[in-house]
């Protein structure tokens, strides 16, 4: 017995320090992974020494002798930290995770080819200008001098799926950082599956039972320009929570203006956005970078300053495109029966053999019914449902007027380089050293023959179509309002009488409200940035005004109940993570 537990205990003893050797070598492995920060090194890319330096928390400074320089050095740091999160977002957009993930992502795979984001993106590149698409070349060659180079680090992602699969990033192109446009326009653009669930409702319930599903937006709730003083995974699906506000020097305490911007992308790690300050001879921008983009998308570079917030606009129609009796490869037109428009989509998949799926198109999009169960649910028989989009045109300038906001000087300027954002559409506010504040909400809105782009509608007839879109200088946009301030937190965003229809249902007002709430109970004095930045952290629900005193009206009939409502009558509306009142 004596031998035995003594074999016992050297087994253990074996096991342990087996254990602890595997774990020591996972963390020196793991070490291994992260990116070199000291020290000198030569990318071929580079026409002269550049300068990274990163700040206690990691963020980032790059000083270059040229933009171009800049740009290389902007996708070597933005592959060193994020290549791994880049190579995903690539492939999502190309339809192709599952090469990686396996059957899994097959749906997510069908929905993109089928979209043909990447094609899009693909087409964007031709409509670059020169200057623009040098620093695109510039970021890919800067990407590229980290993934073309075995001696630099790697994200361990890449690492553990490696075997046996042999799993390599691909060289970086200009397409891979353009694709990262069209998925935030399907991020930020939620219209077409909120046409199928009412489309879905209409089946069961009454016109007035849908519609009080859909209130109307308030009377007397904020609107952004007033003119006395709105079938995905998770991780693609909109989100709707982003704020913010600029003020006019004569509100604050400085007599310069303030602009704060809070944009609500879901939670993710590593983080939607990547911190820069990037210094050039002529140009210092500073702000949040996107990984896979040479530009900051929001802040500032010196002169004015910008941030983002979604719109909400309703740029996407659901059109019921109906087969011709005569012909399945027909659809109806009001010129007659027209072919589809085909191609063929292979998607390769880890572990099992690859799909082909035929993809088909309409004049008004591409069908989506053909893989999106619910989608083909709600076309019925003999029909099938097309996505009419604009984020879908192969002349989409949008990142080209990224890279000219980073650029421009003035409102004049800053409102030229807008012309060109195209999707998706951003309520996005401005401020500049010289004292302007400005609104604008650019994009390309459609305007339609007749409806209100809430359900979807038949495409035979032509009844429905689109004329073209709202033009550029009809676009709600204005500086300096009497009130010395903008508010956008996806409420309405123009006033009662606009000619044109945004969209038919703006999202809440109750964001806007609370921050026009606590701007009214400052002073001009106390309106700091702090003061903002306190603002952003506020928690209090504007909601639970409305909704707490119906709660209050109900008679609990159990002792659970009855500790609930005392707790609900007691609350403040803070939405406190500890508290159990929320």
């Amino acid at each position: 017995m004596r031998r035995f537990v003594v074999w016992i205990l050297r087994a253990l003893g074996a096991l342990a320090l087996v254990a602890a050797l595997g774990a020591g070598g996972g963390y020196f492995w793991m070490r291994a992974s992260l990116p070199q920060t000291e020290g000198a090194l030569e990318l071929a890319a580079l026409n002269a020494p550049a300068e990274v330096l990163r700040d206690a928390d990691g963020i980032v400074t790059i000083r270059a002798q040229s933009e171009y320089d800049a740009a290389v050095a902007l996708g070597f740091v933005h592959a060193q930290d994020r290549l791994w999160q880049m190579d995903l977002m690539r492939r999502a957009g190309a339809g192709r995770l599952s090469e990686v993930m396996g059957p899994a992502a097959l749906g997510t795979d069908r929905y993109m080819r089928t979209l043909g984001l990447y094609r899009v993106a693909e087409a964007n590149a031709e409509y670059l200008s020169r200057p623009a698409r040098a620093l695109f070349e510039a970021y890919a060659a800067g990407v590229n001098a980290i993934i073309a180079d075995p001696g630099l680090t790697r994200p361990v992602e890449f690492h553990l799926l490696e075997f046996p699969f042999g799993y390599e990033p691909e060289p970086w192109r200009v397409a891979d950082s353009l694709v990262w446009g069209r998925l935030m326009a399907l991020r930020l653009s939620a219209n077409w599956p909120t046409e199928l669930l009412r489309a879905r409702l209409a089946r069961r319930l009454t016109p007035g039972e849908v519609d009080f599903l859909w209130p109307n937006y308030p009377p007397g709730a904020p609107a952004t320009i007033n003119t006395n003083a709105g079938g995905l995974p998770w991780e693609l699906a909109p989100k709707n929570a982003s704020n913010s506000w600029v003020l006019a020097g004569s509100q604050t305490q400085s007599g310069h203006p303030i602009l704060a911007n809070d944009p609500h992308l879901a939670l993710t790690a590593p983080g939607q956005w990547y911190l820069a300050r990037i210094e050039t001879p002529g140009l210092t921008v500073t702000g949040a970078t996107a990984p896979g983009l040479p530009f900051v998308v929001f802040g500032h570079n010196g002169r004015i300053a910008w941030g983002f917030t979604s719109t909400r606009g309703d740029t996407q129609d659901l059109f019921i495109e109906r087969v011709s009796k005569d012909d399945s490869a027909r659809y109806d037109t009001p010129k007659g029966p027209r072919p589809f428009e085909t191609r063929e989509e292979v998607i390769a998949v880890k572990g099992a053999e690859a799909e082909r799926i035929t993809v088909r198109t309409t004049r008004h999009g591409p069908v989506i019914s053909d893989v999106i169960p619910l989608a083909h649910d709600g076309a019925g028989a003999g029909a099938v449902l097309a996505l009419a989009w604009p984020a879908l045109m192969p002349d989409d300038r949008t990142a080209e007027a990224l890279y000219g906001i980073n650029r421009a000087r003035d409102w004049d300027g800053f409102r030229a380089a807008l012309e060109n954002f195209h999707s998706p559409q951003q309520s996005i506010v401005y401020a500049d050293t010289g004292g302007t504040i400005g609104f604008i909400a650019p994009a390309r809105v459609p305007i339609r023959k007749n409806g209100d782009g809430s359900a979807p509608v038949p495409g035979w007839s032509g009844e429905f179509d689109w004329t073209g879109f709202i033009p550029f200088d009809e676009l709600p946009m204005t500086v300096n309002p009497p009130s010395g301030r903008f508010v956008a937190a996806n409420n309405k965003i123009v006033p009662d009488g606009y000619p044109h229809l945004i969209t038919a249902y703006w999202p809440d007002h109750y964001r806007a409200e609370r921050i026009h709430e606590m701007l009214d109970g400052q002073s001009a004095p106390q309106r700091t940035p702090e003061a903002s930045r306190a603002m952003q952290q506020d928690t209090v629900s504007r909601g639970v005004r409305e909704l707490l005193p119906l709660l209050l009206a109900a008679k609990p009939e159990t002792d659970r109940g009855r500790v609930a409502m005392s707790v609900l009558a007691e609350w403040d509306g803070r939405m406190d993570r500890n508290s159990p009142a929320p």
